[in-house]
């Protein structure tokens, strides 16, 4: 008889997911994009893990359900967070601009 033993049990696998999204919301704080590249691609191969392997039958499906509509959330706002930083950043691109006057009149008194 085998013993099976299963280390990803799903109360892991949702402090994974947990960490991942708080890991996630701290690379886009700091505008690190690198981080955030990474922590996205972790966050969905840990949501898919989670949903690969869950029967939405099964006992505490409605927690795992939960977890996953949080991480959403966060993805979310992260994803708005980044979106305003993008908006700041441009804004502040313009203002740095050096904008030349060119009125065509030519000569004295024109």
């Amino acid at each position: 008889m085998t013993n099976v033993v299963q280390h990803m049990t799903y109360s892991v696998m949702g402090d994974q997911i947990r960490q991942l999204t708080m890991g996630l919301t701290s690379a886009v704080e700091t505008c690190d994009l690198a981080a955030v590249s990474r922590a996205d691609h972790a966050l969905r191969c840990a949501v898919i893990a989670l949903v690969g392997g869950a029967a939405l039958a099964e006992d505490g499906a409605q927690e795992r359900i939960a977890l996953l509509a949080e991480a959403l959330d966060v993805v979310r706002r992260a994803v708005e967070l980044m979106s305003a930083q993008a908006a700041r950043k441009a804004g502040q691109g313009r203002a740095n601009l050096v904008y030349l006057n060119c009125d065509r009149k030519v000569g004295p008194g024109r």
